[in-house]
């Protein structure tokens, strides 16, 4: 088992040069950071999604109840849409 050649041990000797694991754990935490933060911010997305869709639904019914208080208790709606009078028992 001999010496390894000059050019590994130079390769070798560059890396050691560098910091990988604080690289590794700078790297790492920034990661983590930005997964919380992408998190929250789909967490208020989502949140600000059904809020609207929960207008929509409530505006929907308040029309159909808009709709049902100025209709007349004379008039019957068909599948249609024409309306029957209904006769009034005085």
């Amino acid at each position: 088992m001999g010496d390894l050649p000059q050019e590994k041990k130079e390769r070798f000797h560059w890396s050691n040069r560098f910091p990988l694991e604080k690289l590794d754990s700078l790297v790492s935490s920034y990661f983590e950071k930005w997964l919380r933060k992408n998190r929250v911010f789909l967490m208020k997305l989502d949140h600000f999604i059904s809020r609207q869709i929960d207008k929509v639904k409530n505006n929907k019914q308040t029309d159909e109840k808009k709709e049902e208080i100025f209709k007349s208790p004379l008039v019957e709606n068909n599948k249609n849409g024409e309306g029957d009078k209904k006769e009034e028992h005085i």
